[in-house]
């Protein structure tokens, strides 16, 4: 067996998986089957030099190393089906003996690679990863409070929200909520009904950022490509903005800590989250070192801080208030996210990303990860997004749209706001969304 543990591979013989990772023979090479846990065995520019004028052989064959092709069921069943054999070339391996194969819980070998287990009580997610079966959140039925019982679900809703009779949906108590986003026309904001709307400032027009504090209705927001964060009441007529904040880069990220009366807000050019009191007079850099961070996101109750980041290692990670206790929630299948938003009365992070075109979820600990709105024509490039009650909204730049759907699974879809023309940051102002800690 090929084995590879040290960083310059030295003792690798033949193609090496990467750092801790196995090595393989060259028979195992663009053989139709991904060996290395990244695939970088069967990457289309390996296998375009390593054998340029080899046959292309279907999915369901085996490409012998000296070029033709055999049934991939010929593969180590103990016959040479291959001239050269590599038909029956490290068949003996057993994956799970090294590192468990990867996988987290069961590893199960087989004749011809293995394949990862899970407890009864847990699923498998992807290839390696065993979760355990969270009942509400599979069905995914309940707009906030989930109790399983006896093969059922009793759904409830959280103080600051009434459920509604006939529909069984979480209301927020109070006024009506305001879906506030930036435009080429300025700052704007309508009713969820559609009933009302304002224009609190037309200066400084185009797509940016924007966060609302519900108790006294200031509005914060960072215009795109600007190192200033300015504040507006959102009951004022195309009113007078005043700088609240000033700071080092253009804003890529911004959150407000409705408890603790303070700013978040993520800078690209400095790779890094920074936080500042809302008067402005203090603020430093929580995190840095990032790659191009392009979102952030802030839970008080909890103490909790999100922030995504997109480039060559796209992510998503929370901390502490204070940038301390970091952790990783989502490393793979993430492109280039765009936007997050918090449901707190779950604890689910949802997140726009512009690269797949989709809208996610996963809960705070990195877990129960599922997409909830896929590319419908409406999210070919998504800027804002927010979660309120039962619905996700978003901005769609590329159709100047204001949309929403459902939270758990994307239906009742809507087109809020047709005509916002070059529609950014969104934000949903409505007190129930910024309770009060304990």
């Amino acid at each position: 067996r090929f084995r590879c543990d040290e960083m310059s591979c030295h003792n690798c013989t033949a193609f090496s998986c990467g750092q801790a990772d196995k090595c393989l023979s060259r028979t195992q090479l663009c053989d139709g089957r991904a060996d290395c846990r990244d695939g970088r065995d069967e990457s289309p520019k390996l296998c375009a030099s390593s054998r340029p004028n080899a046959q292309a052989c279907k999915s369901s064959e085996f490409r012998c190393g000296d070029g033709p092709c055999v049934a991939q069921t010929y593969r180590c069943d103990n016959w040479k089906d291959c001239a050269d054999g590599s038909d029956e070339v490290d068949c003996d391996q057993n994956e799970c003996a090294v590192d468990n194969g990867g996988c987290s819980h069961g590893c199960r070998d087989l004749p011809l690679g293995f394949i990862c287990e899970c407890p009864r009580d847990m699923v498998l997610v992807g290839e390696y990863q065993c979760e355990e079966v969270d009942a509400c959140l599979d069905a995914d039925v309940c707009d906030q409070v989930c109790i399983p019982a006896n093969g059922s679900l009793t759904c409830g809703c959280h103080q600051d929200y009434k459920m509604s009779p006939t529909t069984g949906e979480c209301k927020a108590k109070g006024d009506e909520a305001r879906v506030v986003f930036t435009s080429s026309q300025g700052l704007r904001w309508t009713s969820i009904s559609g009933g009302e709307s304002g224009e609190p400032a037309q200066q400084f027009p185009g797509p940016g950022l924007v966060v609302g504090l519900a108790a006294n209705g200031t509005l914060y927001w960072a215009p795109q490509g600007c190192g200033t964060i300015y504040r507006v009441s959102m009951n004022e007529r195309n009113g007078d903005p005043l700088p609240a904040l000033r700071v080092q880069g253009p804003v890529s990220g911004l959150a407000v800590d409705w408890i603790h009366r303070l700013l978040y807000w993520a800078s690209a050019g400095s790779g890094s989250v920074h936080v500042g009191l809302l008067d402005g007079s203090a603020q430093r850099a929580l995190v840095a070192g990032l790659q191009t961070p392009s979102a952030v996101a802030v839970d008080p109750l909890h103490r909790l801080l999100f922030w995504a980041q997109s480039g060559d290692s796209p992510k998503i990670e929370r901390s502490g208030l204070d940038g301390r206790d970091r952790k990783a929630l989502v490393t793979h299948s993430i492109r280039h996210p765009v936007a997050l938003s918090l449901d707190l009365p779950r604890q689910l992070l949802y997140w726009a990303d512009q690269g797949a075109k989709t809208i996610s979820r996963v809960n705070f600990e990195g877990r129960h990860r599922r997409t909830v709105v896929e590319s419908n024509g409406y999210l070919d490039r998504p800027f804002g997004l927010a979660v309120f009650e039962g619905f996700v909204y978003w901005s769609d730049a590329a159709t100047g749209s204001i949309c929403r759907a459902s939270k758990h699974h994307g239906r009742n879809f809507t087109v809020l706001l047709s005509n916002a023309n070059s529609p950014g940051g969104v934000a949903i102002v409505q007190s129930a969304l910024q309770p009060e800690g304990t």
